[in-house]
C-alpha cells in the first residue's frame, strides 16, 4: 500500500481475530457513522482491524477452517488465546496494525470499543503511541463512558467521548487540528473527558440525537480494506423495550 497521511483513523479493534476461532467480518457501523460524520472536515479513513489485510495470510487460512456449528464452544474455550494475544508483541495482528500507522500517519486516532474488545483498543492505543508520542488518541463507546475515569488514567488515552459521538467528535477533531485546544476552548465541548494538570475535567454532558435523519449514512466507502463479502455491509443497529405486563 502506499502511503497516504491522514487526519483520522477510525479503528473496530479485533477480538474475535485474537482467539483464532470462525468468525464473519461485518462492517463497523459506529465507526462508520463517526467516519461519515468526520468526511467534511478532515481526512479520514475506518480500518477494520478484525478483517485481515491479506484475504491469502495463514492468519485468514486458519480462521476460515473453523466449522461454524461449533463458533460458540469455540468462542468461549479461545478466552485464553485473547488474553495470550494481548500479551504477545509479536501477532501478524500487531504487525499490521503498526503497518497500518505508517502508512496512513494519522494525527488522531478514534478508537470505538465495548468491554470485551477493551484490552485489544489500550494495546492499539499504545501502538500509535509508540509511534507517534505527539499523536492524540480518543477513545468511544460503551466501555469509555461506563469506565471513564479508568481510562483516562491509564495514560495513554488523551480524551474520552461519553455517549453518542457523531457530533462530538466533530467538535473535538475540528478544534484540534485547527490547534484549538485550550482548556476554555475544550470545556465547551459537550460529552468528552481529559486529563488537565493530572486531574479528570468532565464537560458537560451532551443529550442524545433526536432526529436521527440529521445523520449522513455511514462512510461505507471509506474502508482503508474494503469488506469482499457485500452482505456485510447489511448491518443495521435496532433499539427495543420490553412491555412489563400491568
Amino acid at each position: 500500500m502506499e502511503k497516504m497521511p491522514l487526519d483520522v483513523l477510525i479503528i473496530n479493534p479485533p477480538f474475535s481475530r485474537l482467539k483464532g476461532v470462525y468468525y464473519d467480518v461485518f462492517f463497523p457501523i459506529g465507526s462508520g457513522y463517526l467516519a461519515a460524520a468526520l468526511r467534511n472536515i478532515c481526512a479520514v479513513k475506518i480500518y477494520n482491524a478484525e478483517d485481515p489485510m491479506s484475504d491469502t495470510s495463514k492468519e485468514s487460512m486458519g480462521r476460515l477452517s473453523f466449522r461454524r456449528r461449533h463458533y460458540y464452544h469455540d468462542l468461549f474455550m479461545a478466552f485464553d488465546n485473547y488474553k495470550r494475544a494481548i500479551e504477545q508483541e509479536s501477532l501478524p495482528v500487531w504487525d499490521e496494525i503498526k503497518e497500518i500507522f505508517q502508512i496512513c500517519q494519522p494525527r488522531i486516532i478514534g478508537v470505538s470499543c465495548m468491554s470485551a474488545q477493551y484490552p485489544s483498543a489500550l494495546k492499539i492505543g499504545r501502538i500509535y503511541k509508540t509511534l507517534f508520542p505527539e499523536g492524540v488518541v480518543i477513545f468511544g463507546g460503551q466501555h469509555p463512558t461506563l469506565r471513564t475515569e479508568e481510562v483516562l488514567l491509564t495514560g495513554g488515552v488523551d480524551f474520552v467521548i461519553r455517549g453518542e459521538g457523531e457530533e462530538t467528535i466533530a467538535e473535538l477533531v475540528s478544534d484540534l487540528l485547527a490547534g484549538n485546544v485550550a482548556f476554555n476552548r475544550l470545556e465547551r465541548i459537550k460529552g468528552i473527558s481529559f486529563l488537565r494538570g493530572g486531574a479528570i475535567c468532565h464537560t458537560e454532558n451532551r443529550i442524545t440525537i433526536k432526529n436521527l435523519d440529521k445523520l449522513s449514512f455511514p462512510a461505507r466507502d471509506l474502508m482503508v480494506k474494503p469488506i469482499r463479502n457485500a452482505s456485510a455491509y447489511g448491518v443495521i443497529i435496532r433499539s427495543g423495550f420490553i412491555r412489563h405486563p400491568k
